[in-house]
């Protein structure tokens, strides 16, 4: 990970433009973005944490956490409210027994 910030650091113009592709990199060979990786990615390109984190949270395609066995996805939209999403997740969670990780954006 050290040998990929260094190699887009110095091939970007500014460390602003390294980021996305960094992260990319980060998340392409760990399989989601860690702490660990955001704070070396902050200090080796001069960045704060606060704005590598809006970044990751910004993107649907970067992750903060490993993804696990299974992806459940549940619509939270108008028409989905209306006609009981709230219910199904309730009942989803108590099936599963409250092991879930949030991911709504």
């Amino acid at each position: 990970m050290v040998s990929t910030l260094r190699n887009y650091r110095h091939a970007r113009t500014s460390p602003a433009s390294a980021l996305i592709p960094v992260l990319q990199k980060i998340q392409e060979q760990l399989g989601y973005i860690p702490r660990c990786a955001i704070k070396q990615v902050s200090k080796t390109l001069k960045i704060p944490m606060s704005r590598i984190y809006g970044v990751v949270t910004f993107f649907h395609q970067f992750r903060l956490y490993p993804e696990g066995k299974h992806r459940i996805t549940l619509c939270k939209g108008t028409a989905c409210h209306v006609n009981g999403a709230d219910t199904n997740h309730l009942v989803l969670q108590r099936y599963l027994d409250n092991q879930t990780r949030a991911r709504a954006r």
